[in-house]
């Protein structure tokens, strides 16, 4: 987490300069393409790969960058676009819908995520106060090979797919 965490905050100047050079739109298109690829890496690596993960995950934190910064610029933009067009400004509809959409988003995620481990077998693992062995003890041999699956479908194609709709949308 703070392996892209860092990668994303360090690049977000690069990607304000970028969208003044080339328009806010064509930057996210960017971000979000270049963003494709370490996370289409990360669903395909194999166990064990660190420090190709490592990589990977700077790679992506620097495409989540635009992610995070683009769309929070681009909305003034268009309140101001609608006003012109209107007479009338309506900050508040906006930021409304653009924070509601969000969290019903991260809603829709968190719950076909959970769905989709459910349906692929994922077995909680036993409370680690309660168990002798190590907390951070290898759990792969408990999970079916259908878990692992839907994790990998879940960190590349999934995402990547939703990424491709957006730009056509």
């Amino acid at each position: 987490r703070r392996v892209h965490g860092v990668s994303t905050f360090s690049f977000l100047p690069v990607w304000a300069t970028i969208a003044k050079r080339i328009g806010k739109r064509h930057t996210l298109v960017i971000g979000v393409v270049w963003l494709m690829g370490p996370l289409i890496y990360l669903s395909l690596a194999k166990k064990g790969a660190i420090i190709p993960m490592y990589f990977a995950a700077i790679a992506a934190g620097i495409g989540l960058g635009v992610v995070y910064l683009l769309p929070w610029a681009m909305l003034p933009d268009v309140i101001e676009h609608v006003e012109v067009l209107t007479g009338q400004r309506h900050d508040s509809i906006f930021y409304a819908f653009f924070v509601f959409f969000q969290k019903a988003g991260a809603g829709l995620t968190l719950g076909m995520s959970t769905l989709g481990l459910g349906l692929a077998g994922y077995k909680t693992p036993p409370d680690a106060s309660s168990s002798s062995d190590s907390p951070t003890a290898d759990l792969s041999d408990v999970q079916p090979k259908s878990v692992e699956l839907v994790l990998r479908l879940f960190v590349g194609p999934v995402p990547c797919g939703l990424i491709l709709l957006s730009l056509v949308f």
